[in-house]
């Protein structure tokens, strides 16, 4: 979504009437309370025909109403041709009855193939089915460096050994920069980021099998602590792995602040957020605070008033909110943060690398974020007979970034620790 499309799709939006009806049955769907504790609502039951159709129309009247990406993918697809296609797929299985999962799964599948937002999914007791379709980086393993109008290798494999010149056109949208030790010239991974699977690459007439990048393994045998604050001579490191605290927040508040405020006289900080999925956005903001005294978030934002939450005039529209441009002049922090990402740096994650963007000298480095955000804030939905969660999205963050691509990193590391790889480059170039 470009800022123009997000004007006419959401700044010029003209409010529509609600029905009392629709009222009632969306109120009798909508759950006023966090994830957890919806999501404890669940239940696996056997349903008839009737009951699962009744469930799907009373789902879209929902959607139509309460959901914030209903006007952009509307663009592309009718909604009521959705619901009719999941209908009618119902009626093809010539049952009499239907399980939640079952449902579940066929609901999720007709709306995936169309809809692509990481903050809208529906859960069964037993399994999650989301919406979201990804970006991956696929890499080959390869790094090769600039030389004159063309590139050599520097590390290879039997296929493509060191030193083999490969021509500008053969490595065309096929390379990622990257960091290595191996080299003082711009660097490349040979590569693609795509939201199709890639197994190979030609290049040079030679096929080469690709592998999913590796920083995004990086998080998954990691326990999900809250933080991790490391203090060295002149550097510092916060490992921030999740933002979802429930309890005690103030003074989680005061502690990420204080962070910051005890990183602000270091040549280099190192902030990792691979793997963190989110939660509240005020933690990264307070970090960044502290550390430069000035944090900002550039992200347009519309959200959705209506008589479901409590806008009393049976009408939905939206309240729309533009952001300031960033001013990295009010900030004071004169070193070098690096931000380490990830494919499951999401959703509040996100807003942590927005709010990065607030410092001077940043420089983002792992693999591209999940790009979860620009549908968000969610509100929890129960389907009566079903008993299917669903998780709706009812703000928009327009900051630029596509749905399932991300923020891209500068550097693209494939290491399973890109934060250990990092920290080996700069004691190499001898800058911590």
């Amino acid at each position: 979504m470009d800022s123009n499309t997000f004007k006419r799709i959401y700044g010029e939006y003209k409010a529509i009437e609600l029905k009392d009806e629709d009222i009632n049955i969306i109120k009798n769907i909508y759950k006023d309370m966090n994830f957890q504790e919806a999501t404890q609502l669940c239940e696996l039951v056997d349903l008839s025909l009737k009951e699962a159709i009744l469930d799907v129309e009373e789902l879209f009247i929902t959607l139509k109403y309460c959901y914030s990406g209903y006007e952009y993918f509307s663009q592309f697809i009718d909604f009521n041709d959705i619901k009719n296609n999941i209908i009618n797929e119902l009626k093809e299985l010539n049952e009499q009855t239907i399980n939640t999962n079952a449902l579940a799964k066929i609901i999720a599948k007709n709306i995936r193939r169309y809809v692509n937002d990481g903050h809208f999914s529906f859960e069964t007791k037993t399994t999650v089915f989301p919406t979201y379709k990804p970006y991956r980086a696929y890499v080959t393993g390869i790094i090769v460096e600039e030389y004159g109008n063309d590139y050599k290798v520097i590390k290879g494999n039997k296929k493509l050994p060191l030193e083999t010149i490969i021509s500008r056109t053969s490595l065309e949208d096929k390379l990622l920069p990257t960091l290595t030790t191996l080299s003082n010239k711009k660097c490349y991974l040979i590569g693609v980021y795509s939201n199709k699977k890639i197994e190979t690459l030609e290049i040079n007439n030679i096929e080469l099998k690709t592998h999913l990048i590796y920083a995004d393994k990086y998080e998954e045998n990691s326990p999900e602590y809250i933080y991790k604050f490391v203090e060295h001579k002149n550097y510092n490191l916060l490992h921030s792995k999740k933002y979802v605290i429930y309890e005690n927040t103030k003074e989680y508040l005061k502690v990420f602040n204080e962070m910051g405020t005890k990183s602000k006289n270091k040549n280099v900080v190192i902030f990792d957020i691979a793997g963190n999925r989110g939660g509240w956005s005020a933690y990264p903001e307070e970090f960044i605070k502290g550390l430069n005294e000035y944090s900002h978030w550039k992200t347009d934002m519309a959200m959705i008033k209506n008589d479901i939450f409590g806008n009393k005039n049976n009408k939905k529209e939206y309240e729309i909110l533009y952001a300031d441009e960033y001013d990295t002049s009010k900030g004071t922090f004169d070193g070098m943060l690096y931000v380490v990402t990830n494919k499951t740096t999401a959703s509040s994650g996100e807003a942590a690398i927005a709010h990065a963007y607030s410092c001077r000298n940043v420089v983002f480095v792992g693999s591209a974020s999940a790009g979860v955000g620009l549908f968000g804030d969610i509100k929890s939905y129960l389907l009566p007979r079903s008993k299917i969660y669903i998780s709706i999205p009812f703000k928009v963050f327009f900051e630029g970034k596509e749905e399932g691509k991300g923020f891209l990193p500068d550097y693209w590391i494939d290491s399973k620790n890109p934060t250990k790889y990092l920290e080996k480059w700069l004691k190499h170039n001898h800058l911590i």
